[in-house]
């Protein structure tokens, strides 16, 4: 990723998915249907959010990890009228695994 990557910012896409049943069909029908850019090296990092984090997604992955403290229930999730709204956050190449353990531990909510 570059600085000219982003030129034409935001990347808005719209990303027709079955209706899912859960997060965790969201977050797999997300990885099979919006690739994410390779990088260099072949180690790129991103979190994926919908008011919350929901999931890390790195190129040396296979699958997205989900935020396990998740709320399982869609309805909890960022909508705009009927359609949910999902961000991609771009953290260069840090280690995977750190961001999943700083993001698995991050409380955005009051309990």
């Amino acid at each position: 990723m570059a600085a000219s990557d982003d030129v034409e910012s935001p990347h808005d896409r719209t990303l027709d998915v079955p209706e899912p049943a859960s997060v965790a069909d969201l977050l797999a029908s997300v990885a099979r249907g919006y690739p994410l850019p390779l990088v260099e090296r072949g180690k790129a990092t991103w979190v994926l959010a919908s008011g919350v984090p929901l999931a890390v997604f790195a190129q040396q992955w296979s699958v997205p990890r989900s935020v396990l403290h998740l709320p399982l229930r869609l309805e909890d999730l960022d909508y705009d009228g009927r359609t949910l709204r999902l961000h991609f956050s771009y953290l260069v190449q840090l280690p995977p695994d750190v961001v999943y353990d700083v993001v698995g531990r991050l409380r955005l909510r009051a309990l």
